[in-house]
């Protein structure tokens, strides 16, 4: 059997979803001669997944991607702003922080309040009506600091 598989991503995640014990026997496999990739082994008596569940599954893996970068990026700049924040905090908490020392501060502070927000809005994604095929992505905070 030779089908064209438009979809790789999909159509492995729709098998794995389908057929879990298949994926783990390997009674399967897509092929690519340079043409675009096939099928070029199904056990005949499985049901392919149709073009929608392969479109749905695919759907989900791309976007379930796209939100552990998204909420990894967050989390990185998070962590690279609090060890300053934490600093700076300390020398206002002390009485040592100059003018520019504590102007920093409210320009970090600020940024990590909004990268926050972002991270929380990201974590509520996945109950957006459009999830996973058109998800609400929050817009990604405007970061113009330079951090130390």
């Amino acid at each position: 059997m030779v089908r064209p598989i438009n979809d790789v991503v999909g159509f492995a995640a729709a098998v794995a979803t389908l057929y879990p014990d298949l994926v783990l026997a390997h009674h399967w496999s897509i092929q690519d001669d340079g043409d675009g990739p096939y099928l070029a082994e199904w056990p005949e008596e499985l049901e392919l997944p149709t073009e929608q569940q392969i479109s749905a599954a695919g759907d989900l893996v791309r976007a379930g991607e796209e939100l552990r970068g998204r909420s990894a990026e967050a989390s990185a700049v998070i962590a690279a702003l609090q060890e300053p924040i934490a600093l700076l905090q300390d020398a206002v908490d002390l009485g040592l922080a100059d003018a520019e020392e504590t102007d920093r501060l409210q320009e970090l502070s600020a940024a990590l309040t909004e990268w926050k927000r972002y991270r929380v809005l990201l974590s509520r994604v996945q109950t957006s009506a459009g999830w996973p095929s058109a998800p609400a992505w929050p817009p990604r905070p405007n970061l113009e600091i330079s951090l130390p």
